[in-house]
């Protein structure tokens, strides 16, 4: 979600993916690959060239501010589950088109209990 008025967005996602909630243009290959990095795919339809590609690959120089929050999984029995403020994020690499597969780096370290189930969910040993 872009913030037009703070020249920022806000990326929310879901580790654990189901066919229940998720289609295969949705099930995106979101995980952390340490308590500080992780790896996030965009919308399926966004590429390098576009607007959104753009602002995320150019976040360095132009001073672009990503923040992210994430949950474990959709739901927890009827209700949807809370999401976690992992703050704002580095782009570090990008590659891929459509989606683009981009590592971050969180200025502040996931929660350590957080960091754990968030590689269970997402299927990451």
């Amino acid at each position: 979600m872009h913030l037009n008025d703070f020249d920022a967005s806000l990326h929310l996602f879901t580790f654990k993916k189901t066919e229940k909630f998720f289609s295969e243009t949705t099930s995106y290959r979101d995980y952390p690959i340490s308590r500080t990095r992780l790896h996030w795919e965009s919308q399926s339809n966004t590429s390098q060239s576009s607007p959104v590609g753009q602002r995320y690959l150019r976040q360095n120089e132009s001073g672009y501010t990503v923040l992210l929050f994430a949950r474990l999984e959709t739901k927890i029995g009827k209700l949807a589950s809370p999401l976690v403020y992992l703050g704002p994020a580095n782009l570090l690499s990008a590659k891929g088109n459509q989606p683009i597969e981009m590592i971050w780096e969180l200025q502040n370290p996931m929660p350590y209990d957080f960091y754990i189930e968030a590689k269970r969910a997402s299927g990451v040993s």
